[in-house]
Order: structure tokens, then C-alpha cells, then sequence
């Protein structure tokens, strides 16, 4: 109303001082035509006037306040939902004015949504196309990968031996990219194929340390697992993301550790008050104060970029993403010198309540 009122003000400024015009205009020809009338007539056609005037603006008032209402509204909220803004350019109006704001709105509307099509549509061909490509490029890193055991397994001299163990890793470096580069491309259609179920986190970890036996060889690097728990400890996840949440964080703390020294990598796992808390311990070079904040942003590397090749500043974005996606939290404590531990934690309802809201 207030609002209503403010926008008419001018106008029923107006209609008063006319209204009054008239009112003196009509009592002074009255007058010089030697006739009277009474103030009490002029007073009573002035109130009659206005009484118009008021039934006029309060019919006006109700035919709008709907849409003033809807308005107010929506101006008031941090954004707009789409039904929200295709009920205010549906909504009946009054004025010509309102019509041709809402033909252009209606307009605006419709190029946005072409345009929100059209991304959608060119995303999920780039996602295609990556999936398609990824999956060509495995074949020949398997064919690869099988080649090198062929030969091997001839028994050749040492140098051939240590040629192709050198090509094999470089073959397993590409194997991982590409299995990152999957992962990342099915971030998008995350919540497709999830499905909650009850997870032994001991054994999920040693079969992930299992799958990468051979890095811990060549690195010399010893994996411990710590159970503070007889029974088996059991989380609510996904398997196939919790999977690969834990080989990233794996494979974090590998490349970090330090190589060739008998270094340990644990796992340590705890459970409390109905949290469960899985700790990645490793005895590498830790990390800078100063980039710790920003190790989950996509393609940040800090210090270590620049003196580790195989770092791509992806792996930890894809931890952080499944994280917040699965309803677990990630955490992180780093020595420089010293090494790093990354904490996850679980509750027992997370990955429930984040898709229930």
C-alpha cells in the first residue's frame, strides 16, 4: 500500500489542488453573478469529490496489489526461481506499461533459457566426448602395459629390464591421468549411479593399497594401516567414490613422500560418538602454510608444482568435490619437512541427509 501510495502521490497532489481550483473558481463567478452559496456546499462537493476519488484509487489499489505483492517479493530474495519469474510474466495486468514490461521480460526469459539449453547441451557432448576419448586411450595403455610384461617375461638383460620399467611407469603415469580425467567428467551426473550402502573401511583400504603395490615398491615406501577398533569399522558411503577418494589421497601421499628413504604411509582409523575419522599420514615434505588454504582449488600446485612433474593440482580438487557430494568433510594438518595428514570424516547419516534435503 505504502509503496502504491508513494507512486500515485503526485497525481493525488495534483487532484487536490484542482479539486480546490475549482472549488474557488466556481464560488467567485457564483458570486459575481450576485448569487450565494453557502461554504458548506463547496465543503460538501469537495468531500464528495474526493470520495470518488479515494473508491476509484482503492478499486485500483485491489486489481494490483496482487503483482505489487509478488514483486516485493521476489525483489526481496537473494535470487529468482524460473517458475517465479514465468508466473510474473503470466501474471494479468492492468496497465500498458506493465504489458510491454512483461513482453520484454518474457523475451529476456526465453533467451536465457535458449542459452542455458545450449550449455547444457554443449557440456554434455564435451563430457561424451571425453568419456569416449578416455576409454579409446585405455586400450592401448592396457595393450601397452601387456606388451611390457611379454617382454619381460623373455628374460632379457638388465638394461631392457630397466628401459621398460621406466616405460611402464611413464605408461602408468598416462593410466592415472586418464582415470582422473573420467572421474572429473563424471562429476556432472554424480548422483546417476550412487548408491548408499555399508562400507568395512579397513578393507576397502587395503584392497586400494593392494591396486598400488607396485608405486609403494619402486618408491620404497611402506603402507601401515592402524585400527583402534576390533570389530570391523563400517561407514555409510559409496563404494566406487569412497574408492576412489581414498586412491587420490593415496596417490597424494605418495608423490609427496619422500622417495627411496623407507618412508611410512598410514592409515589410521578411529571411530566415536557415532564419527568415524580415516587420517592419511605420510612422512613427505609437507606443505607450505601459505598454500594450504588453497590446495582443493582446480589446477593449484603451489610450491611443489614447480619442482614435482606429476603434479596437476586436480587430484585433491576431485577429493574435495566428492566430499561435499558424498556428505563427508576433508581436512588437512601439514609440518614442512615433516609430512602432511589428511582427516576424513565420516558420520552415520551424511550420505543420507545430503540427498534427503
Amino acid at each position: 500500500m505504502k509503496a502504491y501510495l508513494k507512486d500515485n502521490s503526485s497525481f493525488l497532489l495534483l487532484f487536490l489542488i484542482q479539486t480546490t481550483v475549482i472549488m474557488l473558481t466556481t464560488f467567485l463567478i457564483i458570486h459575481e453573478a450576485g448569487l450565494t452559496i453557502s461554504f458548506s456546499d463547496l465543503f460538501y462537493l469537495f468531500i464528495l469529490s474526493v470520495f470518488f476519488m479515494l473508491t476509484w484509487l482503492a478499486i485500483d489499489w485491489f486489481r494490483r496489489r496482487y503483482m505489487l505483492k509478488r514483486l516485493t517479493k521476489a525483489g526481496q530474495t537473494p535470487s529468482i526461481e524460473r517458475t517465479t519469474v514465468e508466473e510474473l510474466i503470466e501474471m494479468r495486468t492492468h496497465s500498458t506499461e506493465a504489458r510491454l514490461w512483461q513482453n520484454i521480460i518474457k523475451k529476456q526469459h526465453l533467451t536465457y533459457q535458449h542459452a542455458i539449453s545450449q550449455q547444457e547441451l554443449d557440456r554434455e557432448q564435451h563430457t561424451e566426448f571425453v568419456n569416449q576419448w578416455v576409454h579409446h586411450m585405455k586400450t592401448p595403455v592396457s595393450v601397452i602395459s601387456l606388451m611390457i610384461q611379454q617382454e619381460k617375461e623373455t628374460g632379457q638383460n638388465h638394461a631392457t629390464d630397466s628401459f621398460l620399467d621406466e616405460l611402464n611407469e611413464e605408461n602408468e603415469r598416462f593410466r592415472r591421468g586418464l582415470d582422473l580425467m573420467l572421474q572429473l567428467a563424471r562429476l556432472d551426473h554424480f548422483s546417476v549411479d550412487l548408491k548408499s550402502e555399508s562400507i568395512n573401511l579397513g578393507d576397502l583400504i587395503h584392497n586400494v593399497i593392494n591396486e598400488e603395490k607396485k608405486q609403494f615398491i619402486r618408491r620404497k615406501i611402506y603402507p601401515k594401516v592402524v585400527l583402534k577398533s576390533e570389530k570391523p569399522i563400517l561407514v555409510t558411503s559409496d563404494s566406487k567414490w569412497l574408492h576412489v577418494l581414498i586412491n587420490q589421497l593415496l596417490l597424494n601421499a605418495l608423490k609427496y613422500s619422500k622417495q627411496q628413504k623407507g618412508a611410512f604411509l598410514y592409515f589410521d582409523l578411529s571411530t566415536q560418538s557415532g564419527q568415524t575419522t580415516l587420517k592419511v599420514i605420510d612422512e613427505g615434505i609437507g606443505i607450505q602454510p601459505y598454500d594450504i588454504p588453497r590446495i582443493f582449488h582446480p589446477f593449484f600446485t603451489g610450491d611443489h608444482g614447480r619442482t614435482h612433474a606429476e603434479s596437476t593440482g586436480m587430484g585433491l580438487y576431485l577429493v574435495k568435490q566428492i566430499c561435499e557430494k558424498l556428505g563427508h568433510r576433508i581436512e588437512v594438518e601439514s609440518k614442512v619437512g615433516l609430512g602432511s595428514t589428511f582427516t576424513l570424516t565420516f558420520k552415520t547419516t551424511t550420505l543420507h541427509d545430503n540427498f534427503v534435503r
